[in-house]
């Protein structure tokens, strides 16, 4: 199995993609997952879409491991978002793709993800979960950036105090988005890269005018991206930063 190119505009190459229109990086070492959110599209792909009946999903949407994707990939560095099609910190067992007879541990998907860092240390991998305690399985490679998801202030804390007691904060981001809350984040975010998104699909609406503002906040240190998404006529004019050490190249060879 190949990177596939993606259509998610913050793991596109921060340096080439203004001048040659390529496009970033996903890979799912795991696919699925349980938590039922109304606005996920992967869900709605696989279960309505055109991932539908896919052999890629065995058990449809249920969280399914891919032993066969822990492999290396060449080529000079790349940004590669890992697990858009899943929550890899899931607080459940994992199916085998291959054998319905066996089951992986939270445990054991944190050793793999590992393992696959580890065979590819040119790139940055990216791992988002709405569970960042799930951190604690694992020591990361220097090269896995740490992330949770949020879409309002009372998710926000929690998770963002657990992820900062089990991962590098030069290393973490958030992603929020959809942001819901009419109230931009509450507090001083010590993350190193932030993801601002509002709400798409067929119930769509832009984060608030006070997010908005928020975005332009110059006390705040870390680095922000905010996706087209984010409305008002499509976020443009926002910060479209990029963490300094992501700064290679990383064309393909």
């Amino acid at each position: 199995m190949s990177l596939n190119k993606s259509k998610i505009d913050y793991v596109w190459d921060p340096i080439l993609t203004p001048a040659t229109g390529r496009r970033g990086h996903t890979h799912n070492i795991c696919t699925g997952c349980k938590h039922g959110c109304e606005f996920c599209y992967a869900r709605r792909m696989v279960e309505e879409g055109r991932l539908k009946g896919h052999p890629a999903y065995p058990y449809g949407f249920a969280p399914t491991f891919h032993p066969e994707r822990v492999r290396a990939f060449g080529g000079k560095p790349k940004v590669i978002f890992d697990g858009n099609m899943a929550d890899y910190g899931g607080d459940w067992d994992w199916w085998d793709a291959n054998n319905s007879y066996t089951l992986y541990t939270p445990e054991h998907v944190a050793y793999w993800v590992v393992k696959f860092a580890n065979l590819n240390p040119q790139h940055i991998i990216l791992l988002l979960t709405k569970n960042p305690a799930w951190y604690r399985f694992a020591e990361w490679p220097d090269n896995v950036w740490c992330g949770f998801s949020a879409t309002n202030n009372e998710e926000l804390f929690p998770r963002w105090k657990e992820i900062l007691n089990h991962c590098d904060g030069r290393r973490t981001w958030i992603s929020l988005e959809p942001w819901l809350d009419d109230d931009p984040p509450d507090y001083m975010l010590c993350a190193a890269w932030l993801v601002v998104g509002g709400l798409t699909g067929p119930n769509a609406k832009p984060v608030s005018a006070a997010t908005r503002r928020w975005l332009w906040d110059s006390s705040i240190q870390a680095k922000r991206f905010t996706k087209a998404n984010v409305g008002w006529g499509g976020g443009q004019d926002c910060p479209r930063e990029y963490p300094d050490s992501w700064k290679v190249n990383n064309a393909t060879t």
